[in-house]
């Protein structure tokens, strides 16, 4: 309800689980896309997993963070809280992959955060820095696709596997998707496509 407006949110991200079911559930002959957006590791990180999954929250390790991290109690507890996002994103996006197993018809889960965050890493937090100053943990960020048995007889595997260690940009999901769909329109180009058909496709 306030998407938008604020990064303050009332439920956590696994709430969202939920609503995707209701989705899921809605019979329909025609293809579709659900795109459910999580807050995820965005700031502020303490308030982005419940209770139960604060399992970081001990000193961090000084030959990793460096002494200006590690010694800091305000940033050791933004680090901790940080990772305790992670595991319980991890964790949320695991129990939506658990749920598209039990339906039929499903082609694909793809994951894709906007952007990394900087945790102090010299100097810098967040995120938002213009892209061409950017440090990488703020421009290179998780991604993966899981497929749904509809899909896998339809995917080159072989080349999928070469595929999986090469770099993509944000501008390859609009592609993955209309071929993950095979959707024909001319804005698609299948060479962005990070998913590769049988028969190239």
């Amino acid at each position: 309800k306030n998407i938008g407006e604020t990064t303050k949110t009332q439920k956590y991200d696994g709430d969202l689980i939920n609503y995707l079911k209701k989705e899921l559930d809605k019979k329909t002959s025609k293809n579709r896309v659900i795109f459910v957006h999580l807050m995820g590791n965005h700031g502020s990180y303490c308030a982005r997993f419940p209770k139960t999954f604060e399992v970081f929250k001990g000193d961090l390790e000084l030959e990793v963070f460096g002494k200006s991290i590690s010694e800091n109690k305000k940033l050791k507890k933004s680090v901790n809280c940080y990772d305790n996002s992670i595991l319980y994103n991890d964790t949320v996006v695991s129990n939506m992959i658990n749920d598209l197993k039990n339906y039929s018809g499903v082609n694909a889960l793809i994951y894709m955060a906007d952007h990394g965050e900087s945790l102090g890493e010299k100097g810098l937090y967040l995120h938002g820095i213009p892209y061409f100053m950017a440090p990488r943990e703020q421009t290179h960020v998780g991604a993966f696709v899981w497929l749904g048995e509809k899909s896998k007889p339809k995917i080159n595997l072989e080349q999928l596997k070469e595929k999986a260690s090469l770099d993509y940009s944000h501008d390859n999901l609009f592609h993955t998707i209309l071929g993950l769909m095979e959707i024909e329109t001319s804005l698609y180009d299948k060479t962005k496509n990070i998913i590769p058909k049988k028969g190239n496709k």
